[in-house]
């Protein structure tokens, strides 16, 4: 099931979901990588998207045991969807 981001707060709102469910399944560590993401939340969008992308991608790649597949999927369609908005800013 992937994400559609429409604008800033689905993003938010994404972390925010991202974190419940780390802390739900005992992923302290990586649930404090998306809470530091959080705060840049009232900074520019561009940093905002920057350290939310950091924080997936270290989620994605130290949570898998974890986060299942379906949370996985999700991870990898906003790391996408933020890819894409740099490409898009920068082209």
């Amino acid at each position: 099931m992937n994400v559609r981001l429409a604008d800033y707060s689905d993003l938010l709102r994404f972390l925010r979901t991202v974190q419940d469910e780390l802390i739900r399944t005992g992923s302290l560590a990586e649930s404090e990588r998306v809470a530091r993401a959080l705060l840049f939340s009232g900074g520019s969008m561009t940093e905002f998207m920057g350290e939310s992308r950091i924080a997936l991608r270290a989620v994605r790649n130290s949570a898998t045991q974890h986060l299942d597949d379906r949370w996985l999927e999700r991870i990898d369609s906003v790391i996408g969807q933020i890819d894409s908005a740099f490409l898009a800013s920068n082209g």
